[in-house]
């Protein structure tokens, strides 16, 4: 399969959009959000994704590139061709979501439904699988390579079922003359040539050549090397020529502009240098006279200033005064007022106090055990109730016979006789006896006979009337009352007791009692805290107009001590001040006759600092001119004979013929590779030819010879250096891993292509963590894998793009150059 052309007719933010691919690199290249990774999806699923899909199938996949918000599918054409020779491409048209389209156009026919997909299947090279894993490489992908093909067995099993297929004829020459044959024609090209590095062996260029058995890649290298060296002189020399020609008309050009305006300004320098130094004396005149002017004016002033100040401050400090006494006066006031009212809580306090235990002393104290006592002999005494009078006995008494004597005995009554003819019904609570003609009936309740309860209970109330009669109250609920409130009273003199503590505090009451006792009458409040206060503002607006006051006094005595000590005396002052004035008058007579100013120039100090400046750079820049004549002269007789114009001839010629042995070199290289690959058929590993590609390529990207354990799922997963210990993929920098990964990428495509096959391979953005060494080198692997391959690279970078000068490029988006 061979790219041509991708339309993302509705694809996500991407409407109409176009790109042609060209037969070896196509470079995509735009800003960020351009849409790049979007194309990369259209292109992805162009490829691999049919139409026709459940709905979790389509949510999953293609929903997400369906334009917001009103579109309910995605379209993308994609135009491909079988292989290079192949000049009708197929034109396969895909719409995803609602009115699905899979159609593929093809040498006049079209066919639709999953036929497309077979028909895009039999193009790939490998499975669509491992042409997604392979082939389709986006830029977070590119560093999960390693693990990814790790544990997929079966992609790297498919790649070495094609390495098996791959096949060379060679009409009966034999495997080891024609490649004996051709190891000599590559020595003859490759000879001192360090085809891993692309460079001389050992590095020796130019500078250090080698001398004997050079190849023809080395003597071209050489030639080419020698003729950009005679060109980088021969510029180098017209350069320097060219600059000391430069430098030689400025510095005449310097020197005649300083010589003619100093010979110019000569008089005239003369004369304003005498202005400029009156100038100076007039303005310091000036500010001189302006000075005593003011000093003329302000001394009278000032000594009127300060006398008033001497007052206001006698007088501040008089009022300060008296406002102390004042507040002193009321602090004391206010100090007996505060002690007034301590006496008088202290006073009041005592007094609930003394209320509070005689209120405790009026309630008679109960014993201790009295409510105990009493509870229990009243408890005991209701329980020998209890049984005495709990059940009832009821007997009914008849007799058949009229003749039969009935005596009957109840509770602890007398017996008496009944009416034998009458029948009789008889209630006690405990004993009943039936007496018949010598035939005794006693019924009782209880195990203890009743006048033994009798007596209990009896002796029971005698003992609670001895308790009461003993603790002096009648029962035990009275005597629990009685306790209760002893124990409030109690509770209300403990609280009395404190509040008397809080208010008495570290007050001595006696020395209160001792001071107020006689003045009971007197009103705390008579030096209201109030007075004090107002007193205490007062005294501080006073004080503040003190400071005033006296810092302006203290300013003025100074003011006026300055000018004294300055001017001496007022008369001396104005004698000053009528010199000043005339010595003015006379310097300026003097300036009206002074040279002119030149024009160009504000003042005479801005002319002559300008004349005096470039008399002083004058010599500087006449030594400067001859210097100069002496560098140009030397560099005219420096020039080569050889013009760096021809001298580039012979650089595109020397490229030339450089290219011209490099296309012979590669296909030289190519051929090597295809017979090691077909002689690989006759080894055990058929990997072996995989891991020779990536060694090749992972030393061309790195610059540096790295040595790869493979694990066993057919991967590399550990790599070393010679100055380094092993690490695992895992754990390289983030550029190493992306060359690793890069170089196993182009290593898989090209030994899946080994079958013939062709197809695309696609990269997003691969160099964004490399360095720059590395993003050149990589950029020459890509390069030459696509001489005979389709590579796509995408990037947000156009230094990235540029490394690709002879690519197809399609621009998205501002990068268009």
């Amino acid at each position: 399969m061979i790219l041509k052309r991708l339309e993302a007719v509705s694809f996500a933010a991407l409407s109409g959009i176009a790109v042609d691919f060209g037969p070896s690199v196509t470079v995509v290249v735009g800003p960020n959000e351009s849409g790049k990774s979007t194309l990369f999806a259209a292109l992805r699923h162009s490829i691999l994704t049919p139409t026709r899909q459940t709905p979790t199938t389509y949510r999953n996949t293609v929903e997400r590139y369906a334009p917001r918000p009103d579109s309910t599918s995605a379209e993308a054409v994609l135009e491909f061709a079988i292989d290079a020779a192949d000049d009708r491409p197929a034109v396969v048209r895909r719409r995803w979501g609602e009115a699905a389209v899979d159609e593929l156009s093809a040498a006049g026919s079209v066919i639709s439904g999953e036929a497309v997909q077979e028909r895009i299947n039999a193009a790939l090279p490998v499975a669509p699988g491992t042409f997604a894993g392979v082939f389709l490489v986006d830029q977070a992908q590119l560093d999960r390579t390693i693990d990814q093909f790790s544990g997929r067995p079966e992609t790297l099993e498919e790649i070495v079922s094609l390495l098996r297929r791959a096949t060379s004829a060679s009409d009966g020459v034999s495997a080891e003359r024609f490649t004996r044959a051709l190891d000599e024609q590559i020595e003859a090209v490759f000879a001192h040539w360090d085809i891993e590095r692309d460079r001389p062996e050992k590095g020796r260029g130019i500078e250090n050549p080698w001398a004997r058995g050079v190849g023809a890649l080395l003597g071209a290298y050489y030639d080419l090397e020698r003729a950009r060296a005679d060109l980088r002189e021969a510029t180098r020399a017209e350069d320097e020529l060219a600059a000391a020609a430069s430098a030689l008309a400025d510095a005449e050009a310097t020197t005649l502009r300083i010589e003619s305006f100093v010979t110019e300004h000569r008089s005239a320098a003369a004369g304003l240098a005498r202005s400029v130094e009156m100038d100076r004396q007039i303005e310091s005149l000036r500010t001189d006279l302006e000075s005593v002017r003011g000093a003329v004016r302000r001394w009278p002033v000032a000594v009127d200033e300060l006398a008033r100040a001497d007052a206001d401050a006698e007088r501040l400090g008089a009022q300060v005064h008296e406002l102390e006494v004042a507040y002193s006066q009321a602090g004391a006031a206010r100090d007996r007022a505060e002690r007034m009212q301590t006496y008088r809580a202290i006073r009041a306090a005592r007094d609930e106090v003394a209320a509070a235990q005689a209120g405790f002393d009026a309630v008679p104290p109960v014993a201790d055990d009295a409510v105990a006592t009493l509870q229990r002999v009243e408890s005991q005494l209701a329980d020998a109730k209890a049984t005495l009078t709990t059940g009832d006995l009821s007997v009914t008494v008849s007799s058949q016979t009229a003749g039969n004597r009935v005596t009957v005995t109840t509770d602890s009554e007398p017996p008496r006789e009944l009416d034998p003819t009458q029948p009789v019904s008889l209630r006690a609570s405990r004993h009943v006896q039936v007496d018949i003609d010598g035939v005794s009936i006693i019924v009782d309740n209880g195990a203890r006979p009743y006048a033994e309860l009798v007596a209990e209970y009896q002796a029971l109330e005698q003992q609670l009337t001895d308790a009461a009669a003993g603790y002096g109250i009648a029962t035990s609920a009275l005597a629990a009352e009685r306790v209760a409130e002893r124990a409030s009273r109690d509770a209300d003199l403990r609280a009395a007791t404190r509040r008397l503590a809080a208010v008495a505090g570290e007050h001595d009451f006696d020395a209160l009692e001792a001071e107020f006792a006689t003045d009971g009458s007197a009103d705390p409040h008579t030096t209201a805290p109030a007075s004090e206060r107002d007193i205490a503002q007062q005294l501080g607006t006073r004080r503040q107009e003190l400071g005033e006051a006296t810092a302006r006094r203290d300013q003025l005595h100074r003011e006026v001590d300055a000018l004294a000590q300055r001017y001496g005396d007022q008369d001396a002052l104005e004698d000053r001040l009528v010199r000043l004035k005339s010595d003015l008058d006379a310097l300026k007579a003097e300036r009206a006759d002074a040279a002119a100013l030149p024009e160009g120039f504000a003042s005479g100090e801005e002319f002559i600092d300008r004349y005096r400046t470039m008399e002083g750079e004058l010599p500087a820049a006449r030594t400067a001119h001859a210097d100069a004549r002496v560098r140009h002269a030397a560099s005219l007789a420096a020039l080569g004979e050889v013009s760096s114009e021809s001298c580039r001839a012979v650089v595109t010629d020397a490229q030339a013929r450089l290219a011209s042995v490099r296309r012979r070199a590669d296909t030289l290289l190519r051929l090597r590779r295809v017979v090691e690959e077909v002689r690989a058929e006759e080894q055990d590993d058929p990997l072996t030819s995989l891991v020779d590609l990536f060694a090749g390529y992972l030393a061309e990207l790195s610059a540096t010879t790295y040595t790869a354990s493979w694990g066993d799922g057919g991967a590399p997963v550990a790599f070393a250096r010679s100055d380094r210990p092993e690490l695992h993929y895992r754990f390289l920098s983030q550029g190493t891993r992306d060359i690793v990964a890069l170089a196993f990428r182009l290593a898989l495509a090209e030994a899946a292509l080994g079958s013939g096959v062709p197809a695309p391979l696609v990269l997003d953005d691969p160099f964004v963590d490399l360095d720059p060494e590395r993003r050149v080198a990589a950029a020459a692997a890509i390069a030459r894998y696509a001489r005979t391959r389709q590579v796509v690279f995408m990037t947000c970078h156009p230094d990235h793009a540029d490394l690709f000068p002879d690519a197809h490029r399609a621009p998205i988006g501002s990068f268009t150059r």
